[in-house]
């Protein structure tokens, strides 16, 4: 009686640690899980969204999808020294036509900021692989400090548009830019090229 009891006590302690240890692996799976991914594309996967910053070697892990704005993901990287963010705006994420059935091709706005007083605006151009579900840089285009973008429109062929408020000549850097001005950049699924 007294030996049944115990090995019923035994089995009883090894479902719950069964249980404890699947948890757990649940949990793990679901922290890797790439929260930017998921929501802006239905991917689920561990991979992440990284963003080269221009003109450095450093790498932003877009991680966080920020709940107050309703609009945005956003990373922080550090280069040496420098620290800075990376906020993407995908409301205004813009796919390219020249996608196939697994990889679909697409703009998207981005600013980085560092402790300097700079707020440097681009469009990136990137490619989604559905079946390795990864997201890859190609290209950034350099459109303006602290200015605020409108609009991207692409005519479907090999323009895009930027409607964006940048400073007028009268303005200091600390007022909010009200001079409306349009870029053309030349794009297609290997990156952008200015236009005259």
């Amino acid at each position: 009686m007294v030996k049944e009891r115990i090995v019923r006590a035994g089995r009883v302690i090894i479902l719950i640690m069964i249980i404890a240890i699947t948890q757990s692996c649940k949990d793990e799976n679901t922290s890797s899980q790439s929260e930017a991914l998921l929501k802006l594309f239905s991917l689920k996967t561990s991979n992440d969204w990284v963003i080269t910053i221009p003109e450095t070697n450093a790498k932003c892990k877009i991680s966080e999808v920020d709940t107050d704005s309703l609009h945005v993901v956003k990373g922080v990287y550090i280069d040496g020294d420098e620290r800075g963010e990376v906020i993407v705006d995908y409301l205004k994420i813009t796919t390219l036509n020249q996608s196939s059935k697994d990889k679909q091709y697409f703009m998207a706005p981005f600013k980085v900021s560092n402790q300097g007083s700079g707020i440097f605006n681009y469009v990136g151009m990137f490619v989604l692989d559905y079946e390795g579900k990864t997201i890859r840089q190609i290209d950034s285009y350099f459109l303006g400090d602290r200015i605020i973008i409108d609009s991207l429109k692409y005519n479907g062929d090999d323009t895009l548009q930027v409607q964006l408020k940048a400073h007028s000549e009268q303005q200091s850097f600390s007022e909010t830019p009200v001079e409306s001005k349009e870029l053309e950049v030349s794009v297609n699924k290997n990156g952008f090229k200015a236009t005259k």
